[in-house]
């Protein structure tokens, strides 16, 4: 459509609701946080039981795994059933604590399109967050910054393994996904972008 006029608007975030609760963090632990009765969801938690978690458990075998959401597909409560690390809350009212104890949050996506809203709650609670390319498409992330990134099962087990072994990367880390998160993805900054968009209509 030659000469098509288009604005971009970011999905967003309510960084009040969403924020750093005050708990304690469980050492080790580990959340992935999704409705698994999206097919990209339920990939991403099968890949994390039937690669990373195994080559995670190798390598620090005192870590624990919590995953929230609906629907967990069956090969994920047969593994929390045989391995007391592994603990499945199904759907939670309410992720914020699930967050708020974890040490990292992994995003092991390989389908899929759009913005993982969990990875703005995860940004805006200052989660250390371990995540596939494709987990931050659409978020203006910087590797290295305020998220990790990983695309094969042993680079996962690299990058929780630096983040639990450089508490000062991990502060880094976290403390920048908040600032992003505020910064970008607020609704304060999200509702002026909309609001200027709507003000330019009306003027033209």
């Amino acid at each position: 459509v030659p000469g098509i006029r288009a604005e971009v608007i970011a999905n967003g975030v309510d960084v009040d609701y969403f924020r750093p609760g005050g708990a304690q963090q469980t050492a080790g632990n580990l959340v992935m946080a999704s409705g698994m009765n999206w097919f990209p969801n339920k990939d991403a938690v099968l890949y994390m039981c039937d690669e990373i978690w195994p080559r995670l458990c190798a390598r620090m075998p005192g870590l624990t795994w919590t995953v929230v959401g609906s629907s967990p597909p069956p090969r994920l409560l047969d593994l929390a059933a045989t391995d007391s690390r592994v603990t499945v809350t199904g759907f939670v009212d309410d992720v914020r604590p699930y967050l708020d104890r974890a040490e990292i949050y992994l995003c092991p996506m390989r389908d899929g399109g759009g913005t993982r809203l969990k990875i703005l709650d995860a940004l805006s609670m200052a989660k250390a967050i371990v995540s596939t390319t494709m987990g931050c498409e659409g978020i203006d992330v910087t590797p290295g910054v305020d998220v990790l990134l990983a695309d094969t099962a042993d680079e996962f087990v690299e990058q929780v393994a630096r983040l639990r072994s450089d508490v000062g990367l991990h502060q880094r880390i976290a403390k920048a996904a908040r600032e992003l998160a505020i910064r970008r993805y607020s609704w304060d900054v999200i509702g002026n972008q909309l609001a200027t968009v709507y003000r330019s209509l009306t003027a033209a």
